[in-house]
């Protein structure tokens, strides 16, 4: 292959070759920047769903939590619906062993 020797400078190396090089420069810095840019999204994304799941996790504790507490009360006012039935219950039965008495 015969390369014109106008292509080259005084220096050796022509304009085309500086230009390809500054390219294939161009070329690196911005994959590498490109590269660093989906770097930080990635790990931007990744603390984000972090804290999504520990926001989760957490309201799913406030949940359970308010639910155990409902049921609770309802239990306590179940119980105690039927502590009253008893004793009236026992009462009556007491009337009636009085009154044959």
């Amino acid at each position: 292959m015969n390369i014109p020797p106008e292509l080259f400078s005084e220096t050796g190396l022509s304009a085309a070759i500086l230009g390809l090089l500054g390219t294939i420069a161009g070329y690196y810095f911005k994959d590498r920047s490109e590269r660093r840019n989906a770097e930080h999204d990635i790990k931007t994304t990744s603390l984000q769903a972090l804290e999504s799941s520990q926001t989760v996790a957490e309201n799913t504790r406030n949940i359970s939590n308010g639910f155990a507490a409902r049921m609770d009360r309802k239990l306590d006012t179940v119980i105690s619906q039927q502590q009253d039935f008893e004793r009236a219950f026992r009462e009556h039965l007491e009337w009636h062993l009085n009154k044959e008495a």
